[in-house]
């Protein structure tokens, strides 16, 4: 794991939305340091923050997928319902490790390897690599909500996910999906405007099916196209108006010039 500066800046550098960072440095706020574990309800965080809990939940499952807490849910005796712990990927205090290194090593050869030494560099890198790392299939949701212009309380929920990340597992890349979804954002019927009036623009349903992907990345690459043409035929125009616009100053120039002749031949004779 890494200490909670190296987690912060890892927080501060990540593409996370901002109220998933939000919600990152509150729950870091509530860690308790000794059990490296929190346990605020979304109804605090959702005061703490000022989102409402939905935009929390949301949040959540975002540092979630993105390596920063790992989720963990007991029932407490007497208790109907189970309570919700939040374990952020950090070190545990320096003195509750010593006490668990000093158990572990009861009973060993004094040549084995001591757990108490701090991690080493390499070690510290690799998992700050692994958490800098955004998760394609957020990418592709946080890119969706903002070409749909969905509001921060959109969930990426299972449908969704499970939709987007079937489609990456098919060998569709990340640039690919993110072209339908431009794909989708163009076409008149998906959006709306169809007998039903309602939009079919949903991330689930863009990526159902390698089709829909082909389909609405053929809609951006027709797209591209006809933008392609228009400009060509404005360049050509400005072109053909450059070279006319050419022409008309020789001839006028030769105009010009025939007469200064003829003017000087009358003043001759």
């Amino acid at each position: 794991m890494i200490n909670e500066n190296e987690f912060i800046d890892l927080v501060i550098e990540s593409p996370i939305p901002p109220n998933a960072k939000l919600i990152c440095f509150i729950l870091l706020k509530y860690r308790n340091r000794k059990t490296g574990k929190c346990y605020p309800s979304q109804s605090t965080l959702s005061i703490s923050s000022g989102l409402c809990e939905n935009a929390v939940r949301a949040a959540i499952k975002i540092i979630d997928a993105n390596g920063f807490i790992f989720i963990e849910k007991k029932r407490m005796p007497g208790f109907r319902y189970s309570n919700t712990f939040y374990n952020l990927n950090i070190n545990l205090t320096p003195s509750l490790n010593e006490g668990r290194n000093e158990g572990r090593n009861e009973g060993r050869n004094e040549g084995a390897p001591d757990e108490g030494k701090p991690i080493k560099q390499k070690k510290i890198n690799k998992e700050k690599e692994t958490l800098s790392q955004p998760d394609p299939a957020i990418q592709i949701f946080e890119y969706w909500k903002l070409i749909m212009n969905r509001t921060n309380s959109t969930v990426f929920n299972a449908k969704r996910k499970s939709a987007v990340k079937a489609r990456l597992k098919e060998g569709y890349t990340v640039d690919q999906i993110k072209s339908a979804i431009d794909g989708c954002s163009k076409d008149d019927w998906s959006m709306g405007k169809n007998d039903r009036g309602k939009a079919f623009n949903d991330l689930e349903l863009i990526c159902r099916d390698g089709v829909k992907i082909e389909n609405f990345t053929q809609q951006t690459n027709e797209d591209l196209k006809n933008e392609y043409n228009q400009n060509n035929k404005t360049d050509n125009r400005s072109r053909g108006k450059r070279v006319f616009d050419k022409i008309t100053e020789i001839e006028n120039r030769a105009r010009q010039e025939r007469l200064a002749r003829e003017s000087k031949q009358r003043m001759g004779s």
